[in-house]
C-alpha cells in the first residue's frame, strides 16, 4: 500500500491472492466516510499516545482510497464495511452474517473455485546426503 501511494508503484501479487483465495481467505475492508474524519480524530485524540500523527487527516483519507483500490483489484473474496455511523456490535455482526454466507467461518464449505487451485509450485526433491536406504 505504501509503495502504490507514495511511489506510484503497483506490484503483481496475483499468485500469491490466488493462493490465499484457495484457501478460504477473505478480505474485510474496514472503510469511514472521508467526511467523518475529523469527529474520529477527536474521539481518538482521548486516548492516543501520539496525537501529533492525526494532525494531517489527507493522510488517512489517501490511503484508505488506495487500500479501497487494492481491494477492488484482488480476486480474494471482500467486503466493504462502512464503520462511520455503525456500532462496533452491527459491524460484528454484518461481517459474521457476511462470513457464514460465503463459507468464511469453516473454510471447507467454501464453494471450490478452479481458478484458484492450490498448486505446487515445484516438485519437492529428495535433500541431499539422505537416501531412501539410509533411512529405517
Amino acid at each position: 500500500m505504501w509503495q502504490a501511494t507514495y511511489r506510484g508503484r503497483r506490484y503483481k501479487f496475483g499468485w500469491l491472492e490466488s493462493r490465499l483465495a484457495a484457501l478460504g481467505f477473505r478480505l474485510i475492508f474496514c472503510w469511514r466516510n472521508p467526511a467523518s474524519f475529523a469527529e474520529a480524530r477527536r474521539r481518538r485524540l482521548r486516548t492516543s499516545s501520539n496525537p501529533s500523527q492525526y494532525d494531517d487527516l489527507a493522510i488517512f483519507i489517501r490511503e484508505q482510497q488506495t487500500i479501497q483500490e487494492l481491494i477492488e483489484s484482488s480476486i480474494i473474496p471482500s467486503l466493504l464495511v462502512d464503520v462511520t455511523e455503525r456500532s462496533i456490535e452491527d459491524q460484528v455482526g454484518y461481517i459474521a452474517d457476511w462470513l457464514e454466507a460465503t463459507g468464511g467461518l469453516n473454510p471447507a464449505e467454501s464453494p471450490p473455485n478452479p481458478k484458484n487451485m492450490l498448486r505446487p509450485a515445484r516438485r519437492l526433491r529428495e535433500p541431499i546426503g539422505i537416501s531412501h536406504d539410509s533411512i529405517s
